[in-house]
């Protein structure tokens, strides 16, 4: 895990994405880094590709998006991995360093395969004691005298016979077989060592070997080490040589990488201490604290074509809006600060984005324009729709001029690969354009499919289709849902709607689809069909 976790504004389109919405977040996406002249935006899909989408990214020889399922923030998105940890064999007194000169409370013990074995904090109870037990009571318990060697760059002046199995003492008076005399500059120290058999004597002193040449040779049998400061500042500091391992605690609270933050909020705030996060292998990922929760950057993305929270991506409430640019009706989408706002009323986001090139005086690419072309052209059933606008023909032009495609053979390619309604299977058909919308309390979905001959669909196919309707709108927990199967070559559709109300659903005929009439020169979702059925839902609605 790196530091910056977040640092790409992400380019984002609709739930159920058609092809106006891939294409256009990963072309914006391309013009956005292009004028910033750094990689700060990555274009990313919301679901997986249909098939038209599939096939226009590999004419373009264009690789399809990363896919995204939520932008709400995890663990993994907070915690910080660049805490200063200690191996389970390094003496405690290099985790102590870390707190006093960091000023961080927590400090991970780690295996050498970076596996967590435990913390130090002294902020819970049981590992507190390290700052204030008597260590000399615990020689050969909590640490060893090669722990002591290691840990305070004790010079060996002399091996000893014996094992350190008793106690540290600072009174020579004191000591017993197996002991550890910790002495000033005191000759006779040595000697009343090797009187009680102790195995060792730590003398703090700055005088050379040679100066004590003499007693050395008269206690043979006693390790002798030299500490060069004081013995006030060797005694201070002696709890500094346990082993990490035997002064953590192996109990406590930790969190997995994948965990919503939203989940574990409270738990983080009311810890004690920082928590420790690790993955299904137990490795150690890093430290999430309060102060992690407070600062946490949230993501930032771009939304395109589309304004409603109802087809936004999971978790929008964690992200930062920075700006939208969609062709539809101002939805109810809410941003904490202004941003910016590019909403044309034109048929196809993509032509949004053709635009912005010519206003930045940049020209797209070939395979860009191919891209935005095929977008175009899906979005307004080849400049056929009633949303197209003169914009968006000049813009399909300019495009195939760039791309070197003639439109028309180009345009019948695309609605070709649209027409899955034979192939695809009922439940598929109704939810790859499916958009949620809302009026009065009232939830409802629009989907729309598209055929070059809607003569080959059969009465079963039609009753396919209707029993997935109805599926789906018992699973969305929605009050009625609705299908357009419109026909690009005839410019009609055949319009089915699933509704529990069978009184609304008998006022919503007439045009509305009660019994499945073919709505002629209806093939538009948003300016034709929509704003129909908003009306007739506002009529019915008290």
């Amino acid at each position: 895990m790196k530091p910056d976790k977040l640092p790409k504004t992400l380019v984002i389109g609709h739930q159920n994405p058609d092809t106006d919405s891939i294409v256009s977040a990963l072309v914006y996406a391309q013009l956005r880094n292009q004028i910033d002249g750094k990689d700060r935006y990555e274009g990313v899909a919301l679901g997986p590709l249909n098939t038209q989408s599939v096939w226009l990214l590999k004419q373009g020889n264009t690789k399809p998006p990363r896919q995204v399922t939520s932008i709400e923030l995890r663990v993994r998105d907070l915690a910080n991995s660049t805490c200063p940890t200690v191996q389970n064999d390094d003496p405690l007194g290099k985790a102590l360093n870390h707190i006093a000169r960091d000023g961080i409370s927590t400090i991970p013990v780690l295996s050498e395969t970076g596996k967590l074995e435990g913390i130090l904090s002294d902020r819970i109870p049981e590992c507190n004691y390290f700052h204030h037990f008597n260590t000399e009571e615990f020689l050969g318990i909590l640490f060893t005298l090669d722990d002591l060697v290691k840990t305070f760059g004790l010079d060996v002046w002399q091996e000893g016979a014996g094992e350190s199995t008793g106690k540290l003492t600072l009174d020579p008076n004191t000591i017993g077989n197996g002991d550890i005399l910790l002495s000033g500059v005191s000759q006779p120290a040595i000697a009343a060592a090797k009187r009680a058999g102790a195995a060792a004597v730590i003398v703090c002193t700055p005088t050379p070997k040679q100066d004590w040449e003499e007693t050395l040779r008269a206690t043979p049998s006693v390790g002798v080490y030299r500490f060069t400061g004081s013995l006030m500042a060797l005694t201070s500091q002696l709890s500094h040589c346990i082993p990490a391992e035997n002064a953590m605690t192996s109990r406590y609270a930790f969190l997995h990488p994948d965990q919503p933050i939203n989940d574990v909020r409270s738990q983080i705030l009311s810890s004690a201490y920082p928590l420790p996060v690790t993955d299904n292998d137990g490795l150690f990922l890093g430290l999430i604290s309060r102060a992690e929760l407070l600062k946490g950057k949230k993501q930032k993305i771009i939304l395109v074509d589309h304004f409603e929270s109802q087809q936004a991506v999971n978790g929008l409430a964690d992200a930062e809006i920075v700006e939208i640019v969609d062709h539809h009706r101002v939805g109810n989408l809410e941003t904490q600060l202004p941003i910016s706002v590019d909403c044309r009323p034109v048929g196809s986001t993509a032509t949004i984005i053709a635009q912005r090139f010519k206003e930045h005086a940049l020209r797209p690419s070939p395979t860009q324009a191919s891209l935005l072309l095929g977008a175009i052209i899906s979005d307004t059933l080849a400049l056929t729709s009633p949303t197209t606008t003169e914009n968006d023909r000049k813009s399909a032009n300019e495009l195939a001029t760039i791309a070197s495609l003639d439109l028309g053979r180009f345009s019948m390619q695309v609605l070709v690969q649209a027409d899955t309604t034979l192939t695809a299977s009922a439940e598929t058909l109704v939810n790859q354009d499916l958009k949620e919308f809302g009026i009065n309390k009232i939830r409802f979905s629009v989907s729309q499919i598209e055929t070059v001959d809607r003569n080959k669909l059969t009465e079963d196919r039609i009753s396919e289709l209707r029993e997935a309707l109805a599926t789906t709108r018992r699973e969305r927990a929605l009050t009625l849902s609705c299908l357009l199967i419109t026909d690009v070559l005839q410019q009609n559709s055949l319009i089915l709607i699933d509704d529990a109300d069978q009184h609304r659903l008998s006022e919503l005929g007439g045009g509305m689809g009660a019994k499945a009439p073919i709505w002629e020169g209806c093939v538009s979702r948003k300016k034709q069909f929509l704003p129909k059925l908003l009306e007739k839902l506002s009529e019915l609605t008290p």
